[in-house]
């Protein structure tokens, strides 16, 4: 290689070719100006029709309180006399805290936001079935009518036996097992300690026949802690207390058709599909599903009480009338356009916010506070 010259070393350098510029000056700027877009500042969200059909009401940051408006949607027009939710929360108030549907704290902060004194009288509440006489009842028919070849059991003396069974009768699926038949008709022979403690709940099932014929239906979020919500979302407390009274509902017509009330058992079929419909009301379609799912048993109930033979004229005269005056249920659409609208939207202010994480941290707390349990209504049927 020959030696550098002086000229060599004088000669002026060459200029930047445009893959330099775009290496070391163009990308670096883009990429700045890409992390700053995305990690930077938000802009401040103008509110008004461009970018938001709720202009009101606003929160403290100036943006739309979707949790505020939606609270207004559901309250509107709500008193404690046209309100289902308070009949309902009577009816089954807990007697002990650990109450499957209600503990005492929610009830009492529910009535207290519902305008209710609490507490409401006893005497109008359902009496629990977690009592020794009820697990006896239990006990008794598992060991007169169940096939004891089904149970794995060491001993084959029958003292021993119904000892073992009974000790067993305390477990949900053997307790909703033995009560199957209030699935359809039966009669106080069937089922004794059932069909006595219907007949000692009647103030109770007036409660639920009243909130039947109330229009409207608005329960507070309240969750078994004194813990105030931080996000949107339904919680089971409602869907809960409508399942619970269908369901008693439903166990008491059974009865009365067994024992040949068939009057009365019209009015129950009445009671429980006007329950559905309040079900309809809510703003959330997860609600909304629970109550169509109920009103199809409802219905398929009274196709059954149609075709029997043994239903009265009378009976079916009450259905005819009471099924004409049910109005048309609403459409999944409605709560879509307001109560899954409004929980996305703050859904996406929160995670703007605090972020992912503590969204997610949030979401997961609430579930388990405000979700309520999802097992079986021991007071139910």
């Amino acid at each position: 290689m020959p030696a550098p010259t002086i000229a060599d070393e004088t000669r002026p350098p060459a200029p930047w070719g445009w893959r330099r510029v775009a290496a070391k000056i163009v990308l670096p700027l883009v990429l700045a100006a890409g992390l700053w877009w995305t990690f930077g500042p938000n802009p401040a969200i103008q509110v008004g029709p461009a970018t938001t059909r709720l202009t009101a009401p606003l929160g403290s940051d100036g943006l739309p309180d979707y949790r505020r408006a939606l609270l207004d949607a559901q309250q509107r027009g709500v008193t404690p006399d046209n309100n289902a939710a308070v009949p309902l929360v009577i009816a089954f108030w807990p007697h002990e805290d650990d109450s499957a549907i209600l503990s005492m704290s929610q009830a009492q902060r529910i009535t207290q936001q519902l305008g209710v004194p609490s507490p409401p009288p006893l005497a109008d509440a359902f009496t629990s079935r977690n009592t020794a006489d009820f697990t006896d009842g239990i006990g008794r028919l598992l060991t007169e009518r169940l096939d004891r070849s089904e149970w794995n059991l060491a001993s084959d003396d029958d003292a021993d036996v119904d000892a073992d069974i009974r000790r067993r009768s305390d477990i949900d699926a053997v307790r909703w097992g033995v009560c199957e038949p209030v699935g359809r008709p039966w009669t106080a022979e069937d089922i004794p300690f059932m069909a006595e403690w219907i007949e000692k709940n009647s103030a109770a099932y007036d409660r639920l026949v009243d909130a039947s014929h109330r229009q409207a239906w608005y329960v507070p979020k309240v969750g078994r802690l004194d813990v105030e919500p931080t996000t949107l979302g339904p919680s089971l407390t409602a869907p809960l207390l409508i399942r619970s009274a269908f369901q008693n509902l439903f166990s008491r017509c059974n009865y009365y058709r067994g024992e040949g009330r068939h009057e009365l058992a019209a009015d129950e079929a009445l009671a429980m599909l006007r329950l559905c419909q309040l079900a309809e009301q809510a703003p959330y379609n997860a609600t909304r599903m629970i109550g169509f799912g109920m009103e199809k048993i409802g219905i398929e109930l009274v196709e059954e009480m149609a075709r029997e033979p043994r239903t009265t004229p009378a009976a079916l005269r009450r259905l005819s009338v009471g099924l004409q005056a049910l109005g048309t249920p609403p459409s999944f659409a409605d709560a879509m356009d307001v109560g899954e609208r409004y929980a996305t939207l703050e859904t996406f202010l929160m995670a703007s916010d605090g972020g992912l994480a503590e969204l997610g941290h949030r979401i997961g707390r609430e579930s388990q506070e405000f979700g309520g349990p999802i097992a079986m209504d021991p007071d139910g049927p």
